[in-house]
């Protein structure tokens, strides 16, 4: 989420799907499953979760990283509508949390606030799933779903604030902890700092874009992967326990 440049992303998130496709063409493969993410679909309200329809919505229709997946899911849908011989899915799935994280990636959101008395938390939340759950969406689309349909893999009761996901980690992990929400004022300077490093040759995450994101609320409704998937949903105290578990053992091995 560092890079400036949307050019940048599209190698591997517009080019290589659209290569995989020529490829599929060249050589008579029909079968597809394209991973992409749930911010390509805009996130609406508690009150009515969004479904695949929904067209992408601020900030996430000015992420470069977002767009650029967008990119990649269109190739996808465009190659399945000009052959409707094919089987060729959209998974989009959410802020993804469970075991074999390895860099660790959507884990670092939970190693913030680990083990700390206070943590601090931006406003807004996202659309968290369990990791298996996502990778087992991902093989039904193999021979289930429609071809260019795009299913959202997400947890229905996953959709929480960062700062709730922080105290179902301490109960979890069994600490306590305050978690401090910080003012969106106080994000959009520290974004508009990080602007100014960037511009100055910095590479950083932190953006006015970026943290315009941690500022909203993501709600989805899975019901369509649910109905032609079945999708399953693995309830998030698990996954982050298995997160930390898996952790703590790459840790002790890592070391023997």
């Amino acid at each position: 989420m560092s890079y400036r440049r949307l050019e940048d992303y599209l190698p591997v998130n517009r080019d290589l799907p659209q290569m995989v496709v020529r490829m599929m063409e060249v050589h008579g493969i029909r079968r597809l499953v394209h991973t992409s993410t749930a911010n390509t679909i805009g996130y609406v309200c508690a009150e009515s979760p969004a479904d695949e329809t929904v067209p992408m919505q601020e900030p996430f229709s000015s992420s470069l990283y977002a767009v650029s997946k967008r990119m990649g899911e269109q190739a996808v849908i465009e190659a399945a509508r000009c052959h409707p011989d094919w089987h060729a899915v959209v998974i989009n799935p959410g802020y993804m949390l469970g075991a074999w994280d390895v860099k660790p990636s959507s884990g670092r959101m939970l190693q913030l606030a680990y083990n700390k008395r206070v943590a601090f938390a931006p406003s807004g939340g996202k659309a968290f799933v369990a990791v298996q759950d996502v990778a087992e969406a991902v093989v039904n689309a193999l021979t289930r779903g429609d071809n260019g349909e795009r299913y959202l893999a997400i947890n229905s009761k996953g959709c929480l604030s960062i700062k709730e996901l922080y105290l179902l980690q301490a109960c979890v992990m069994g600490y306590r902890q305050t978690v401090v929400t910080l003012p969106d004022w106080m994000l959009a300077v520290a974004g508009r700092v990080g602007d100014m490093l960037r511009c100055m040759g910095f590479r950083t995450e932190v953006s006015t874009n970026n943290v315009r994101q941690l500022m909203v609320m993501e709600y989805y409704s899975n019901s369509h992967g649910t109905r032609d998937l079945g999708f399953r949903e693995t309830p998030l105290n698990e996954a982050v326990e298995q997160f930390h578990r898996w952790i703590e053992e790459n840790n002790k091995n890592c070391k023997i």
